[in-house]
């Protein structure tokens, strides 16, 4: 199944749903992910904005979506 999974701005949730997006590759799935622009470019106490692209690129196999531009391309 094709999955679309999107992170936005509640980045105290960011490693739960990292958590989550590993379950569903392990399942098998194809998922896409979209960050927000805050979480593509924010860093905080609970993490670093290229850290959190490396990490979901690491778990899908491709880089998330991360501008409008890219949305509009997306299959």
């Amino acid at each position: 199944m094709k999955l679309l999974f999107c992170i936005c701005g509640s980045f105290c949730c960011h490693a739960s749903a990292v958590e989550i997006l590993e379950g569903l590759v392990a399942e098998g799935h194809s998922v896409t992910v979209v960050l927000s622009e805050s979480s593509a470019s924010t860093d905080t106490r609970f993490g670093e904005s290229e850290a959190l692209i490396e990490k979901v690129t690491q778990i899908c196999g491709k880089a998330p979506v991360l501008t409008i531009a890219q949305a509009e391309k997306t299959p």
